[in-house]
């Protein structure tokens, strides 16, 4: 919340980790941001949110609170199928691997009125 923002992604809007990521690469370092929601969930979508990760070239993500659906136990946690989870993030992964620029474009652009209706920017009617 340092940063006066609404959101924890809205640095992907501002080009707050556009930015930083210039730098980390110049250093050579390995990086990640955020977090990532079952397929098919999340409040930003997560295919949104893996596109912008392999855009920029992150190397690591957090997966989200989704991934356990609210699990009490370990029997809870086992039952929720996490390994299938895995196997359609993997896949999710593969195909942002394969956008075109054109296809890129778009996501961000996607990613970017996503994000801006999150946080009152665009109304539903704005595209």
């Amino acid at each position: 919340r340092s940063l006066d923002m609404k959101f924890m992604f809205e640095p992907l809007l501002d080009g707050t980790v556009d930015e930083m990521v210039v730098n980390i690469k110049r250093n050579s370092k390995k990086f990640g941001f955020g977090g990532v929601a079952k397929m098919g969930m999340g409040v930003l979508p997560s295919e949104l949110v893996i596109a912008e990760h392999i855009r920029l070239g992150s190397s690591s993500v957090i997966i989200s609170r989704s991934f356990h659906m609210k699990s009490e136990t370990i029997e809870d946690f086992k039952a929720q199928n996490f390994e299938h989870e895995i196997r359609k993030l993997k896949q999710q992964i593969s195909i942002a691997k394969d956008r075109n620029i054109s296809q890129i474009y778009n996501d961000k652009i996607n990613l970017h009125v996503a994000i801006g209706k999150i946080i009152g920017v665009y109304s539903e009617t704005t595209n």
